[in-house]
């Protein structure tokens, strides 16, 4: 009787399903014994005469190999199954290919080929930003030392020679991310989906005309449609009050926020005027929509 795995698991995290259908798949992976060099090389000759029963046999002798090699990049996109599914599909590759003149243990072998399918599959299929694949190695080692602190509740001597790029950093938290669908709702009380407040970048936006052309005295005129912060900002980014426009650090310096934090609230801020603002056809002129 063929195996089923819940596949509704959440992906990146451990959840309840997901180590539910692991220690499954992992009782039952461990039906199958292991084999000796000699019954590697047996097979691999059957194999090379198209016995199917013998690759099936390979295959099946090795799929515990796939677990250990798959548990390394955990927490990069996929969930465990995910990543053992796509370590099958390497370890079937490398049964159909493996040379037996070669002086190699197909352990050995085989284990190329499920990091290679691993990897590739995190690089394109684990989030809509591509990993590159030459990252995906030292992001798994990051989480894995990250694992090790957690679970014994100790952090090693850090080398500043050792430390992760900033790229690298990045990357980790992209895999992690969770994706939000553009049909998700603002908040309860607004039935505006995200879809709604996000601009058209390929549209002609009146609100850009307008700080393009210098046209600040439209934009003050209207800053009522504003929070009491996103005015601030918006204020002191364009020079509203006195012609000087200020940059973040200087903003987030006198509000008492991160630079970053306040690069985010313009950002909300620009979103919400251009949802707000609409072009009127009899002056061509902008006012605050309620």
């Amino acid at each position: 009787m063929k195996k089923t795995y819940n596949k509704n698991c959440s992906v990146g995290e451990k959840t309840p399903c997901d180590i539910d259908n692991f220690a499954r798949y992992h009782r039952d992976v461990s039906e199958f014994e292991p084999i000796n060099r000699d019954e590697e090389l047996a097979l691999a000759k059957k194999i090379k005469n198209g016995d199917e029963q013998a690759l099936n046999d390979l295959i099946q002798a090795n799929l515990r190999l796939v677990v250990i090699i798959a548990s390394e990049y955990e927490g990069l996109g996929l969930s465990s199954l995910d990543l053992i599914s796509e370590g099958n599909i390497g370890l079937v590759k490398a049964a159909k290919r493996f040379d037996i003149e070669k002086d190699v243990k197909f352990s050995f072998y085989a284990g190329l080929w499920i990091r290679q399918q691993i990897k590739r599959a995190l690089s394109n299929k684990s989030r809509t930003i591509r990993i590159p694949v030459s990252m995906v190695d030292r992001m798994a080692a990051i989480e894995k030392k990250k694992r090790h602190e957690e679970q014994y509740g100790v952090s090693e001597e850090k080398d500043k020679n050792d430390q992760p790029s900033e790229r690298v950093n990045r990357l980790v938290k992209l895999a992690k991310a969770k994706l939000v669908s553009i049909d998700t709702q603002v908040n309860d009380s607004d039935k505006n989906t995200l879809g709604d407040v996000i601009p058209d970048e390929n549209s002609q936006n009146p609100l850009e005309n307008i700080v393009r052309s210098g046209d600040y005295e439209e934009i003050r005129s209207n800053l009522d449609c504003l929070s009491i912060r996103e005015k601030e900002v918006i204020t002191k980014r364009f020079g509203l009050n006195d012609n000087s426009p200020s940059t973040f650090i200087e903003i987030a310096k006198k509000m008492g926020l991160t630079k970053e934090r306040v690069r985010q609230i313009e950002e909300y801020a620009l979103v919400k005027m251009r949802r707000l603002f609409y072009l009127s056809n009899d002056d061509n002129r902008f006012s605050c929509a309620t």
